[in-house]
Parts: C-alpha cells; structure tokens; sequence
C-alpha cells in the first residue's frame, strides 16, 4: 500500500501516517510505501529556524513513527531512507 504526504503540514501527515498504518495492520498489508518528498519545494528558506538542506516531512515522519510506541508494537522494521538526499520515499514493514 502507498501513501502521498505531498502538501500536508507536519501535522497533518502524522496523524494521516498514524491511521494509515493501523488501517494496513488491520487489512493485513505488510508493506507501506510512505511518500514524503524531496523538501524540494517546502518553503523552509522563509523560516529562519529551520534548515534549508531538510525536508520537513522526509525527516520528521518516520522520527514520529519511531517515537509512538502503539505503532511500534505493530512495525516490524522501518527502511527510512533519509540519508539518500535523492529519496523522498520510505518504507514500512508490519508484523503479521
């Protein structure tokens, strides 16, 4: 299963993540595919405290996945790929 997180705020695609995570576990999916983009387009350059080389999204989802301990009893493993400046995607593997 694939999700587009293109034009959320960072609220907004945290709670999207989290009931698409727990719907998937529920279906049976075992693979997600989370797209977060590049941060090619986010406006971090207008704000002063926020670095222009990160993409808001394409860090901080899979650190709030990682950080909620009821999705995590669910995940088996997370291939975050946020080092891969070329990446704007992530993948997520559920436990059956």
């Amino acid at each position: 299963a694939t999700i587009d997180l293109h034009g959320f705020s960072l609220e907004q695609a945290n709670s999207r993540i989290e009931k698409f995570i727990n719907y998937c576990f529920e279906k049976k999916v075992l693979k997600l595919n989370i797209i977060t983009g590049k941060g090619l387009r986010s406006k971090v350059d207008q704000n002063p405290y926020q670095s222009k080389d990160l993409g808001i999204l394409k860090y901080s989802v899979p650190e709030f996945i990682k950080s909620n301990t009821e999705l995590m009893k669910i995940i088996k493993r997370i291939d975050d790929q946020v080092d891969n400046k070329n990446s704007g995607f992530f993948s997520v593997f559920l436990k059956l």
